[in-house]
């Protein structure tokens, strides 16, 4: 079974399942659910070939490992890009080292090392970088071109940015005021545009306040130090839920994969004793529960897809 194909036969299998998933009645659910457990199967298939084709070849059949960068150096959710890597690798039969601190040493991007056999690595590439790229929605939303400036404001001020974080998001930047400016200035990268806090951040959250008038809301307040503690909150009910759809589909795999499973599992951890005389477990740092940021994170993560996209262009390498 030729590993291309296998992935375009999964990735069909998938979409076919997120499509059924969209109408949300039970039968498609159900349906949809199925047509998950058969591609997870189809892939453990392939792993049960090659691993019964290659283990007993005279070069033998070892894992390797693929560095994978999660952000750059002193970003505040390094801890939860390697929890990611970790989830999908556990998912696609393969074990993650975050090497901490490494983005200090001349390089900008920290990253993991992901253990495992040939094709369970790339079916992690193509699966993380999916789930990576719609995660980042949830920690770096963006202004949607299509709504108005007062419906932008409301949702990324509800995704957890203060003002200052929605402007950045516009492409507004704190600059020196030229002599007769007023004292508080802003550049915006975008368009080249100089004006004063009043007509650049003070524009949009007048914009909000008129959005939220018109819907008969309350404002959502949130401080400059809460907006962090928000997205944080929005990242960590993201993971939670993604981790909970694969293990959902993890429990449909079918029988006979214990073996290699466990063959596969042991050959990967000596692999990691090997490189690394110890590894610890690290712990994200902990923030002040928000509701309403976790139970955005876990929406959101209900609408990711958990179809592998060819091509979507994470970096990582073979070390």
């Amino acid at each position: 079974m030729e590993l291309s194909g296998t992935m375009t036969k999964v990735r069909g299998l998938i979409s076919k399942a997120e499509s059924l998933e969209t109408i949300g009645d039970e039968h498609s659910m159900n349906e949809a659910v199925a047509l998950r457990a058969k591609a997870n199967d189809l892939m453990d298939r392939y792993g049960l070939e090659e691993w019964q084709l290659l283990k007993d070849a005279p070069t033998g059949f070892k894992p390797t490992r693929i560095k994978v960068d999660i952000g750059e150096a002193g970003s505040p959710f390094l801890g939860e890009t390697s929890t990611l890597v970790n989830v999908v690798a556990k998912f696609c039969k393969c074990s993650s080292v975050w090497m901490k601190n490494s983005g200090y040493k001349n390089v900008r991007e920290e990253y993991c090392y992901v253990y495992g056999y040939e094709s369970d690595l790339r079916y992690f590439e193509l699966l993380f970088t999916t789930i990576y790229l719609h995660m980042a929605e949830t920690i770096f939303p963006k202004p949607d071109p299509t709504l108005s400036l007062g419906e932008n404001a409301y949702e990324l001020h509800n995704a957890g940015l203060n003002w200052f974080d929605i402007a950045q998001a516009y492409g507004w930047a704190e600059c020196p005021s030229f002599a007769g400016e007023p004292k508080l200035m802003y550049f915006n990268k975008g368009t080249g545009e100089r004006a004063s806090w009043g007509k650049s951040i003070g524009r949009i959250k007048s914009a909000y306040a008129a959005e939220i008038k018109a819907r008969g809301e309350a404002a959502l307040r949130i401080p400059p130090s809460g907006s962090e503690t928000f997205r944080r909150n929005a990242v960590t009910g993201y993971l939670h839920r993604i981790n909970q759809r694969l293990m959902m589909i993890t429990d449909k795999r079918g029988t006979g994969m214990e073996l290699v499973l466990a063959d596969k599992s042991q050959n990967i951890r000596a692999m990691i004793d090997n490189d690394f005389a110890s590894v610890k477990m690290e712990k994200n740092k902990q923030v002040p529960f928000n509701a309403a940021a976790y139970r955005r994170g876990v929406n959101h993560a209900n609408t990711a897809s958990l179809s592998p996209e060819a091509g979507s262009g994470r970096r990582s390498e073979l070390s």
